[in-house]
């Protein structure tokens, strides 16, 4: 007889892993999805929030203490915002109702990427006529922006302290 036990025509091994497939999985999945909303909505709140200051204090950092080092550590903050910010972009490009995922996430690929070749001279053009410093200082305005957009994007409004 081999290791396990036969019931009903199958073995013990065969029947738990039918009772999880069966009683467990799908009671943990329901759970599952309640704690995934749960935590799109407070910490995608936070992450955007948090990055669009992050990118604002960067950018301002360079901008006001414009020494090596410490601009460095500016943009590095910077970096560290972006970090946070675009993942949840997309991530919420792929949950939006009004088109299907893939679509949305073409439709931001695609403004990404026009990002790419736009703000480059966009910032270029700025810095010849107004200097470096007032360029990086309009995208820290931008970066300070997400911030208080944020605010407009989920359905309860928010204090920009944090939660409330």
């Amino acid at each position: 007889m081999p290791m396990s036990t036969i019931v009903r025509g199958r073995t013990k091994l065969e029947e738990s892993g039918l009772f999880m497939l069966r009683e467990v999985i799908p009671q943990q999945e329901a759970v599952k999805v309640k704690k995934s909303r749960i935590f799109a909505l407070a910490f995608g709140f936070l992450a955007l929030l948090t990055g669009g200051v992050l990118i604002g204090l960067g950018l301002l950092v360079a901008v006001l203490l414009p020494y090596p080092l410490i601009a460095g550590c500016g943009f590095i903050l910077t970096g560290f915002g972006v970090s946070c910010v675009i993942p949840m972009i997309f991530s919420m490009a792929g949950r939006s109702e009004g088109m299907s995922s893939g679509s949305a996430i073409a439709a931001v690929s695609t403004v990404g990427y026009l990002g790419f070749l736009i703000v480059p001279p966009l910032v270029g053009s700025v810095a010849q006529l107004a200097g470096l410093r007032n360029a990086f200082a309009m995208m820290a305005a931008f970066g300070i922006l997400i911030t208080i957009l944020v605010q407009f994007m989920f359905d309860e409004p928010r204090p920009l302290g944090g939660t409330a």
